[in-house]
């Protein structure tokens, strides 16, 4: 949310924002209020008694732009559920069997 998304949901100015989040100001108890609401969190948040949990990092990159994952992942979307299935269930064959061709055979003696 930028500063004038804040200010049009809180009804507080603007340039009060600028001044709360450089540490320039200090908001009355009201404009903590009307802020939180407006960010729906609660005012402890605010005053730095309570701090937000931070969902954890996503290990794996996202697809994005034209790569490959990317247009794979939005066709696959465009599929109906039925569909869907049957591409997964075609990948995982896929992937089976390029791992069976990248396992190495074991050599068996001869008697």
């Amino acid at each position: 949310m930028t500063q004038v998304q804040l200010a049009l949901a809180s009804g507080v100015q603007q340039g009060e924002i600028t001044g709360y989040e450089n540490d320039k100001r200090v908001p009355t108890a009201p404009k903590v209020a009307a802020l939180a609401k407006a960010l729906k969190v609660p005012m402890e948040v605010l005053i730095g008694d309570v701090e937000i949990p931070q969902p954890p990092a996503s290990i794996e990159p996202r697809p994005h732009g034209n790569s490959t994952p990317a247009l794979t992942q939005r066709i696959i979307q465009q599929l109906t559920l039925e569909n869907q299935r049957a591409v997964l269930a075609h990948a995982k064959a896929l992937l089976k069997a390029q791992e069976a061709q990248s396992t190495p055979k074991r050599r068996t003696k001869a008697a």
